[in-house]
């Protein structure tokens, strides 16, 4: 969700990627490719770290491998919802 309605406000409305991070790694105003290649990574990596936590020695560990990938998909659907949110304030706003 956090991709789509950043390339909507993108595309549509002339905003661009403000998030440090992301302006970093995608550029100020992001494209598919980018977003898609970034994303890819994102998945593999945190697919990874879980493996690794999965397999853990620590008791602790392998109960929250889990984790990693629950926050990940809370902070895109949090992002997504805040697109949304920002693109209906600057357009009651007149931007």
């Amino acid at each position: 969700m956090d991709g789509i309605t950043t390339r909507e406000n993108v595309t549509n409305y002339g905003a661009t990627e403000v998030d440090p991070l992301d302006r970093f790694l995608l550029g100020a105003k992001p494209t598919w490719s980018r977003m898609t290649s970034l994303g890819s990574l994102e998945v593999y990596g945190i697919a990874l770290l879980a493996q690794h936590m999965k397999h853990s020695e620590c008791k602790v560990v392998r109960k929250l491998y889990l984790v990693p990938q629950i926050a990940f998909i809370g902070i895109h659907t949090y992002q997504g919802g805040h697109n949304v949110i920002s693109r209906n304030t600057f357009l009651a706003q007149g931007y």
